[in-house]
């Protein structure tokens, strides 16, 4: 495919389907190997129609093997309409529910620690009676007799 053959962009937004992208691509390359001069390559995609930093995109997908030919245009959307309500429908209940998770996990952050502190008055709170000293028996000698009745 010859770059004459290219269809005229209707405006700026146009895009180009990937067999047009690679007929560009080996024009350039062809185009590139003659070793032209300074400014050759701008005004090659000026001619062209396109701007130089899509065509080293375009370079690099290629390199990527992410340019394969095909004659469909490019969509803009990867998804069709009901997957992406889907798919937004989809985040806005994965961000709820982590919110709720991060809300239950700190609820129960807070009760590990009411439950040590607890547990630390519980402790602390038992009675604790000091030893009783063991105390010797007063000989028989020392002790005063019990009165009879």
């Amino acid at each position: 495919m010859d770059i004459s053959e290219f269809p005229q962009r209707l405006s700026n937004r146009h895009r180009f389907t990937s067999t047009e992208r690679l007929a560009i691509l080996a024009e350039w390359e062809k185009y590139a190997a003659t070793g032209s001069e300074i400014g050759a390559k701008s005004a090659f995609c000026r001619r062209v129609g396109i701007d130089t930093k899509s065509l080293s995109n375009w370079i690099i997908a290629k390199r990527q093997g992410l340019l394969v030919e095909t004659n469909q245009r490019q969509t803009r959307y990867v998804l069709s309409k009901q997957e992406r309500i889907e798919f937004l429908r989809l985040q806005k209940e994965n961000a709820i529910l982590k919110a709720q998770l991060e809300q239950a996990e700190g609820a129960v952050e807070v009760l590990g620690k009411a439950s040590e502190l607890l547990s630390a008055l519980a402790k602390s709170s038992q009675i604790r009676t000091p030893p009783v000293p063991y105390e010797q028996p007063i000989p028989a000698a020392f002790r005063k007799p019990k009165p009879t009745e």
